[in-house]
């Protein structure tokens, strides 16, 4: 991931981001390195990441509670 120094990296701050104020899990594939420095992520319904994966050719797992995310829509509606 490319780290810049004011605000970490950006796509993986969107990608938190737009799961918190969708109050969805989010799945991101990226290139691996050295195509873009890439590395595929995954985060909840809250924005944290769940699993990130190496500048490798990897497979990226992550389990999402689709139980707990409904609960979160219902509970949390005002951020959709």
């Amino acid at each position: 991931m490319v780290d810049d120094p004011a605000v970490g990296d950006v796509r993986v701050a969107g990608a938190r981001a737009l799961a918190f104020q969708s109050v969805l899990g989010v799945a991101v594939p990226n290139y691996p390195a050295p195509k873009d420095d890439g590395r595929s992520f995954a985060v909840d319904a809250r924005g944290r990441i769940l699993s990130t994966g190496g500048p490798q050719p990897d497979l990226v797992l992550a389990d999402f509670d689709l139980d707990r995310i409904r609960a979160l829509q219902k509970e949390d509606w005002f951020r959709r």
